[in-house]
C-alpha cells in the first residue's frame, strides 16, 4: 500500500513540475498591446457610448480594472476586469493567401461555366480543344478556376487578416508539495 502511494505521489509531483501552467505564461496584456474586449453587460466602452464590446490600446492596468484608448476618437475608459466576459490581445497578421484562393476558385469556376455555357461555340474534338457542349462547360469551368484562384490568392495575400490570442483573467495555479511521511499537499489558487 505504502509503495503504491508513493508511485502516485511521485506522479504527481513530476507531472506538476513538468506540465507548464497555461494560464500563468500568458498573463495580462501590457500597455501598448492592442486588445479587443467584449463586456458582460452594457457598460461605457473606450469611445464614450454603449457598448457590449470594443477594440482598444492599454494604457495601464491595475488589479481590477485597465484603461484603455481608441483610435478614433483617441478616447480613454477605464473598464472593470469583472466586466470584461472576454478579452483577446493582438498576436499579428496573417496572410489570407489560401481563403483567398478558395474564394477565387469557386467564383471563377461559376463564370467560367456560365461563359462555357453560353459563349463558347463547341468546336471539334481534339487533345487541347474542348469536345462538344460538355466539354465547353469543362473547360470554361476549368479555365475559370484556375484564373479565379490565382487572382483571389493575390489579393488575400495583400488583405491580410488580425491574429487575437484569448486572454485569461483569472488564474488558477495548481501546486502540489511533498510533506514528511511520503505524503503530498495539494494547494490550489486563484487571483486576477
Amino acid at each position: 500500500m505504502r509503495t503504491c502511494s508513493l508511485i502516485v505521489s511521485n506522479t504527481l509531483i513530476v507531472m506538476a513540475l513538468l506540465l507548464p501552467p497555461s494560464s500563468s505564461a500568458q498573463g495580462l496584456p501590457q500597455p501598448g498591446e492592442r486588445v479587443r474586449y467584449w463586456l458582460r453587460r452594457c457598460a461605457v466602452g473606450v469611445n464614450g457610448t454603449c457598448a457590449k464590446h470594443g477594440e482598444g490600446t492599454v494604457l495601464s492596468i491595475t488589479t481590477d480594472s485597465i484603461q484603455l484608448t481608441s483610435k478614433i476618437p483617441a478616447n480613454s475608459a477605464w473598464l472593470a476586469v469583472h466586466d470584461i466576459a472576454r478579452l483577446e490581445r493582438h498576436a499579428g497578421r496573417k496572410s489570407a493567401f489560401w481563403r483567398g484562393a478558395a474564394w477565387g476558385a469557386v467564383a471563377g469556376g461559376t463564370v467560367g461555366v456560365v461563359v462555357g455555357i453560353a459563349v463558347i461555340e463547341p468546336m471539334r474534338c481534339g487533345y487541347v480543344s474542348p469536345c462538344g457542349r460538355g466539354g465547353a462547360i469543362v473547360a470554361g469551368g476549368a479555365g475559370g478556376a484556375f484564373y479565379g484562384a490565382a487572382l483571389g490568392g493575390i489579393v488575400g495575400a495583400i488583405a491580410r487578416q488580425d491574429r487575437w490570442q484569448p486572454v485569461v483573467l483569472d488564474h488558477v495555479s495548481v501546486g502540489l508539495f511533498p510533506v514528511p511521511q511520503g505524503r503530498v499537499a495539494f494547494l490550489v489558487s486563484r487571483s486576477l
